[in-house]
């Protein structure tokens, strides 16, 4: 019998673009699969569309939730789940038809629990931009965490790319060690993988392309990352710590390339003070670099920054949750 896959689909204001990607995933040759569109306070007609799918496909279920980002709507996806594995699409892109039958059948009836295929991404006219390839390999979790200066960063052979959606997760793993998305406007996806590949006993890479992936146009890249864009940055250094960090102290390859990713998204955290977006006088502004300086010591609140709607956003400490160090080294000692 075919295990039961759930397919958890964020939804916000994509009602010119979920049609396609609910039709890729209807159209699967791998046919017992239930598709979670989470409509995430959509202000568009994304909800209407989503509930025409669930009136003509029973295997879609169709929730709605107050705006929260994709990763809290990832979160009430894992929630609603039934099925024994689940993968993460994004809504603007596709799968292609045999995606979920070749990562299922890569988890080789559970004696892996984490697959990785390839993927192609494709700009706004449908050129290809790049293309991911894997060999097919099997590593052990154990493996992976001890070495992972072999996995982390995509110009590595077999390195692991930040997004969710090229991957198949095993759901009771998820479950049973309390493994959620983190309430971050950004990186919450490679929080979300360090935190999974914790526990993870064996990896499968494939060598199918499975996945079509939309790039986002460069010109409109920066009005996605928030206002209180340093609060991620602090997040996901937090969850570093408390997970990647702890799988092998001595290998310094990948303490350095994480630390270059914390600079460089300092750095960006700084340059977004000069946003148009930012309504700040120059000691403000002044005052706000400083604080981005300071933002990593512990319990110290992000500044204040006013958007062009004249709404004040304060940021927090990224709320402490319960990760799994203690775990990963458990596993590298074993």
């Amino acid at each position: 019998m075919e295990e039961l896959v759930s397919i958890v689909v964020p939804v916000y204001n994509m009602g010119t673009s979920i049609k396609i990607c609910v039709e890729s995933l209807i159209k699967q040759s791998y046919k017992n699969i239930e598709i979670l569109l989470v409509d995430d306070g959509s202000t568009d007609n994304s909800l209407q569309v989503c509930k025409k799918f669930e009136e003509v496909d029973k295997r879609v279920r169709v929730f709605h939730t107050e705006n929260h980002g994709a990763g809290p709507a990832r979160n009430y996806g894992i929630k609603n789940a039934k099925g024994r594995y689940i993968c993460f699409p994004d809504a603007d892109d596709l799968y292609e038809e045999n995606a979920v039958s070749a990562m299922v059948q890569a988890m080789s009836n559970g004696i892996n629990d984490f697959v990785v295929a390839g993927f192609t991404s494709l700009d706004g006219n449908g050129k290809k931009v790049t293309e991911r390839s894997y060999k097919d390999r099997e590593v052990s979790g154990i493996q992976m965490r001890s070495n992972y200066n072999k996995y982390i960063g995509e110009n590595e052979e077999f390195g692991i790319n930040g997004a969710p959606w090229n991957k198949l997760y095993d759901l009771k793993i998820i479950r049973e060690n309390q493994i959620e998305f983190p309430e971050l406007r950004r990186h919450q996806d490679t929080a979300f993988i360090f935190m999974y590949l914790c526990h993870v006993n064996n990896v499968h890479f494939i060598e199918e392309n499975v996945y079509i992936h939309y790039v986002n146009d460069l010109r409109k890249e920066w009005d996605k990352y928030p206002i209180n864009y340093i609060e991620s940055v602090v997040g996901l250094r937090k969850i570093q710590e408390k997970t990647v960090f702890t799988w092998n102290t001595d290998n310094k390859i990948v303490f350095d390339k994480l630390n270059q990713g914390y600079i460089s998204n300092t750095i960006k955290a700084i340059e977004l003070s000069l946003s148009h977006r930012f309504k700040m006088k120059h000691y403000e502004r002044v005052e706000y670099i400083k604080n981005v300086g300071r933002a990593r010591r512990p319990g110290r609140r992000i500044p204040t920054a006013t958007a062009k709607n004249g709404r004040t956003r304060q940021g927090r400490g990224s709320r402490r949750s319960t990760h799994c160090a203690s775990a990963c080294r458990g596993r590298l000692r074993a």
